[in-house]
């Protein structure tokens, strides 16, 4: 368990967190100081891009067009609040998603959308 509590952890964390999403890392390895304050290290970084460890830049290179975005965008602007609430709705009581969790992944998704869709926006010149 992360030691979030830790004040002297909490700017290291959040920037732990801006790395992982960037460079899509999906092997998490933590390290503590011994002593306190409990200071946080991320370490073996090996995986941190897609496909590790045989990430090449020619496998992440899909120079995707301008048109090829707008049809992706217009389909994710038309995603709604009231749609993003059904689908995480589905998953049946013994998955043991509790109220909590489903309120947090519906604003996370919809605060993800939104940030897709700006992106898409500038990307695509749209205002």
């Amino acid at each position: 368990m992360i030691a979030t509590s830790e004040p002297a952890n909490r700017p290291r964390l959040v920037s732990l967190a801006v790395l992982f999403g960037w460079t899509h890392a999906n092997d998490r390895q933590f390290i503590f100081q011994n002593i306190p304050p409990r200071i946080i290290y991320s370490v073996d970084h090996g995986h941190f891009f897609p496909n590790p460890p045989d990430w090449k830049i020619k496998d992440h290179e899909c120079n995707f067009t301008n048109a090829e975005l707008k049809q992706v965008y217009d389909i994710l602007i038309n995603v709604t609040e009231e749609m993003i609430v059904e689908v995480v709705a589905v998953p049946p009581k013994e998955w043991g998603i509790s109220l909590k969790e489903r309120l947090g992944m519906i604003i996370y998704l919809t605060k993800r959308k939104k940030e897709l869709q700006n992106h898409l926006e500038s990307r695509l010149s749209i205002s």
